[in-house]
């Protein structure tokens, strides 16, 4: 019975060959049908009787073992054992309950225990030893820790862009060092919804801060509150208490009013509350002077530019964001400061709506990025138009009039993610192409960006595996080929089996070798 369902998979692969067989170019009929049932009948049967077979031997094999290694047993057991109704009936009764109860895991019906996480993650106790090592250099005066999740609350992208307006107007009223949101989240567990109050300290005393700000945001219908307290102690001895607090009530959000965006204009009034620093008025932004050439083809001198106006900056923060896979942290991060950069500008320009309707198209609030970004004239504006409402065509068009070149490489990568999206694999394959010989960027980098999707296609690992072939022997590991084939055999879902991943793993460990090999 063990076998019975790959005899079931095996007999209807069986019949479809025969039936295929039988009229190839008929579909339906008598004959068709008859050899369809005769197909899966024969193959069955040859399946349920070799496993007949197997379970005679290894009755045999047991029953002699037994008889050696107990021989008072075997004696009183001698001769053939014969099965009695009674024995049938409770093994038939036994095989419809494992039935139902696989029938039941598969639907999830049945509510199973489940499997107790670790109390710790490795992965994330080595990033967060890697950022604190970054911030352990420096000595700061106070912490403005990441908003927290309190119960019903907002996604990661909300509540890290209120922590960056906190700490950005608490750094400007107060003239204290702080440390960079995104290092602090990171060197927190930037992924958390809560955080453990006892590791903050200790990061505090790890830093030499005396001062600290914790936040806290929960969400209550279409409207939200943000409790924050002031904890501060006098040593580096004395105990932590709680100076001062405050809270933003009952403020509305939506779709055309993203939570982070109405947190930022009460960020001053929720400071004045606990008294941490003078209300200074906003600082005035840096005239936007006419947007100059980013250094595209030096990657390392754009990501360590500074200054230039709050534009050239969002940009600069923007081409890095865009060369990044989507939807990690690291891009997300990077989308997030170009928001902070645009803050305060004032000149209303369409390439300052262009770049934040942008920012937030890529933080998933399409609805307030077409309202941000209104009826664009520009080339570039009308071509993000078209990747926000999902129209190919349009983004064709208007893409070849975008002179600048930072403009263009970013509506590239939105072009791509479009054809992903809508499975134009053959149009993104001719883009690449046609963009690889422009030396605009790190041709690498870039081109290892347009071919993310090329991680999840089946045909392209299989003419990497071939392209090998010439070096080297790329072979599917023998115990990874029996794992997928019992999970065929008895119709168990095999995660390595979408996109062929499998020979995709080969693929790795075989280049893995190759570079060991040049390296020796």
């Amino acid at each position: 019975m063990i076998l019975a369902p790959s005899a079931v998979k095996l007999g209807q692969l069986a019949a479809d060959f025969a039936a295929t067989a039988a009229m190839p170019g008929e579909p339906s009929g008598i004959l068709v049908l008859a050899a369809y049932g005769a197909g899966f009948a024969v193959t069955a049967s040859v399946v349920l009787s070799l496993g007949s077979a197997l379970g005679i031997g290894i009755q045999l094999a047991l029953r002699s073992l037994a008889g050696k290694l107990f021989p008072q047993w075997s004696s009183r057991t001698h001769g053939s054992w014969r099965p009695s109704w009674k024995s049938v009936r409770v093994s038939m009764l036994s095989l419809a309950l494992l039935g139902t109860l696989v029938y039941a895991d598969r639907e999830v019906i049945l509510p199973w225990p489940e499997t107790k996480p670790p109390d710790a993650s490795e992965w994330i106790d080595r990033e967060k030893s890697l950022f604190r090592a970054l911030l352990a250099g420096h000595r700061y005066d106070i912490l403005v820790l990441p908003v927290e999740a309190d119960g019903a609350s907002f996604d990661r992208i909300a509540r890290s862009m209120m922590t960056r307006y906190l700490s950005l107007r608490t750094a400007e009223r107060t003239g204290m060092r702080l440390p960079d949101p995104t290092l602090l989240a990171r060197a927190l567990d930037v992924r958390a919804r809560r955080i453990d109050h006892k590791d903050a300290l200790r990061l505090a005393e790890l830093l030499g801060v005396r001062t600290m700000l914790a936040s806290q945001v929960r969400r209550t219908g279409q409207s939200f509150t943000v409790t924050t307290k002031l904890w501060r102690r006098e040593s580096g001895e004395a105990p932590w208490a709680e100076a001062s607090g405050a809270e933003a009530k009952d403020l509305p959000y939506g779709d055309q009013l993203p939570p982070s965006v109405a947190f930022r204009d009460t960020v001053d009034a929720l400071l004045d509350a606990m008294r941490l620093g003078a209300g200074k008025p906003n600082p005035a932004p840096a005239p936007s002077a006419a947007d100059a050439l980013q250094p595209l083809d030096d990657l390392l001198r754009l990501s360590s530019s500074t200054g230039g106006s709050a534009t050239q900056r969002a940009l600069r923060l923007q081409l890095l964001a865009s060369l990044h896979q989507q939807e990690t942290v690291e891009a997300e991060t990077l989308w997030e400061r170009s928001l902070i950069a645009l803050w305060r500008t004032s000149d209303g320009s369409e390439l300052s709506r262009t770049l934040e309707a942008r920012a937030y198209a890529r933080l998933s609030r399409r609805p307030y990025a077409l309202e941000r970004l209104g009826n664009p004239e520009s080339p570039a504006g009308q071509a993000l138009l078209a990747v926000l409402n999902g129209n190919v065509p349009g983004v064709e068009a208007a893409i070849e009039s975008i002179e600048h070149r930072g403009l263009r490489l970013i509506t590239e990568t939105d072009l791509a993610d479009l054809y992903d999206l809508y499975g134009l694999g053959k149009r993104l394959a001719a883009r690449r192409m046609t963009l690889s010989k422009l030396a605009w960027t790190d041709a690498n980098i870039f081109d290892f960006r347009l071919s993310s999707p090329d991680w999840f296609r089946g045909d392209v690992h299989q003419q990497v595996a071939s392209a090998l072939q010439r070096i080297t022997k790329v072979e599917v590991a023998w115990h990874q080929a029996a794992a997928g084939l019992i999970r065929w055999l008895n119709w168990l879902p095999d995660p390595l089996d979408s996109h062929n991943l499998r020979l995709a793993q080969a693929v790795e460990r075989m280049t893995a070798r190759l570079d060991e090999m040049e390296a020796q």
